[in-house]
C-alpha cells in the first residue's frame, strides 16, 4: 500500500496545490490537495456578509473539520499555516506521533503585527507566538517556504522549529525537529522524509 499524504489548507491553492500533488503522486506519494473553500469561491465574496461567510468558513469550520479527519485518519497531513492554528488542532487532534506536519508559508503572529492587526508585545501576539511555537516543536516535521524563513523561524522559535537547509531561495525546507539536517530541494527528498515520519 502507497503512502499518502493530503496537503491542507483553507483555501485552494489552484496555482501549485494540485500541481505539488501530482508531481509527489508520481514519485510515488499518493497525495491530495484539500482545502475548505476553492479559489473561485475566495476571489468571489463581495460585501461584509459574504466576506463574514467566507471568513466563518476559513477560521471556523475547516479548522474543525480538519481536526475531525485527522483524528480519524492514517494518512500524512501536511497542514498550511493558512489558517495559522490549524496545524496546532490537527497536532493536538491526531493519535499519538500521528503524522502531522506544519507547511509554514508565513508565520504568525509577525505576519499580523506586520499588516498591522495585532500589536508587537501584546498579550495577542505572545498568545499566538506560544500557539505556533508548540507547534513548530511538536510536529512530526516542518516545510517551510524557503531556507529564510526557517531561519526566521529558527531565530524566533528555537532551533526544535528546524533543521533543514535548501540552497536558494524559492525552495520548500524539510526540517525534522531534534535531528541534524540535510539538503532537502526536491520532491523525492521530500518523499523520503514523509516516508520517515510516518
Amino acid at each position: 500500500m502507497p503512502l499518502e499524504a493530503e496537503f491542507w489548507s483553507s483555501v485552494e491553492y489552484a496555482g501549485f496545490g494540485h500541481a505539488l500533488a501530482r508531481e509527489l503522486t508520481q514519485c510515488g506519494l499518493a497525495a491530495q490537495h484539500r482545502y475548505q473553500l476553492t479559489q473561485s469561491t475566495y476571489w468571489a465574496a463581495r460585501g461584509g456578509m459574504a466576506r463574514l461567510k467566507l471568513r466563518a468558513a476559513a477560521y471556523g469550520l475547516y479548522p474543525l473539520r480538519l481536526a475531525r479527519h485527522v483524528r480519524r485518519s492514517r494518512q500524512v497531513a501536511v497542514v498550511c499555516t493558512n489558517t495559522f492554528y490549524a496545524p496546532s488542532m490537527a497536532r493536538r487532534a491526531a493519535p499519538a506521533h500521528g503524522p502531522v506536519t506544519p507547511w509554514a508559508l508565513d508565520l504568525a503572529p509577525d505576519v499580523l503585527v506586520l499588516a498591522g492587526k495585532v500589536r508587537a508585545g501584546s498579550f495577542t501576539e505572545r498568545t499566538l507566538r506560544r500557539v505556533v511555537g508548540w507547534t513548530l516543536q511538536h510536529a512530526n516535521a516542518n516545510v517551510f517556504l524557503g531556507e529564510r524563513l526557517r531561519r526566521f523561524a529558527e531565530a524566533r522559535f528555537g532551533d526544535s522549529a528546524g533543521h533543514g537547509d535548501s540552497r536558494g531561495g524559492g525552495r520548500d525546507v524539510v526540517s525534522q525537529p531534534g535531528a541534524g539536517g540535510e539538503s532537502r530541494p526536491a520532491a523525492r527528498p521530500l518523499l523520503r522524509q514523509f516516508r520517515a515520519n510516518a
